[in-house]
């Protein structure tokens, strides 16, 4: 096990850009990943539509 899971923490990798890596991430117990494996970047109205979300919430949370 490793440390972050043994505290019950959560561990983002940024970059993810294949298979392996997300599998190997995966193995090594990484909880969230991002990266052009998922997507590409986005403008945060694209991001909204994705999301379906009202843009005055987002824009209180940004």
């Amino acid at each position: 096990m490793n440390i972050a899971a043994a505290r019950n923490m959560t561990t983002t990798a940024e970059g993810v850009e294949t298979l392996e890596q997300r599998e190997l991430l995966r193995t090594l117990g990484c909880t969230e990943m991002q990266g052009y494996l998922f997507s590409a970047a986005k403008p945060g109205a694209e991001v909204r539509k994705l999301f379906g979300t009202r843009p005055e919430i987002v824009a209180a949370v940004a």
